[in-house]
């Protein structure tokens, strides 16, 4: 992962119909932000491979967390900042790893992807997306993606 980078393509809210939104000062989000059941502030980052663009966009949601005395703040990707990082690569990689299964509607999965930074963990990342991989009994094949030629590659972790 040291040298993998993505390409960081837009930020944005929710298209959810149900999702609660705020006013704000982030340009890129048209002077609005989302916000949690519990009040925290969130938006959504997209990224792609930058040497496929055609290659699908994962989406990363980041949000505001709560400190000690409860104030919620950003502790890193504050949107003021990251919408300056539009259109630039940021070292990170679409990570996908087996979890235990969940159901998204009346399809039982039992396989996750998502954006983890360089500075992350994907136990961590994964964990936060309520998916904990420390539930498996065996890792799960690892997908990564050659960036010099495109090519999908598996590797079966044992």
């Amino acid at each position: 992962m040291d040298s993998s980078v993505l390409k960081l393509t837009n930020i944005k809210l929710s298209s959810s119909a149900n999702a609660k939104v705020a006013d704000s000062d982030y340009e890129k989000l048209g002077n609005k932000i989302n916000l949690t059941s519990d009040d925290r502030e969130y938006y959504i980052a997209s990224f792609q491979d930058p040497t496929n663009p055609f290659g699908i966009e994962r989406n990363r949601v980041f949000s505001q967390v709560s400190n000690s005395d409860g104030v919620k703040e950003w502790r890193g990707a504050h949107p003021s900042v990251i919408q300056n990082f539009v259109g630039k690569t940021v070292p990170a990689e679409i990570v996908t790893r087996k979890v235990p299964p969940y159901t998204i509607g009346e399809r039982t999965l039992t396989t996750y992807t998502c954006v983890v930074l360089k500075s992350e963990s994907i136990e961590a990342v994964f964990r936060a997306n309520g998916h904990d991989l420390s539930q498996m009994d065996a890792p799960a094949n690892i997908v990564e993606v050659d960036a010099s030629t495109g090519e999908v590659l598996v590797t079966d972790v044992m």
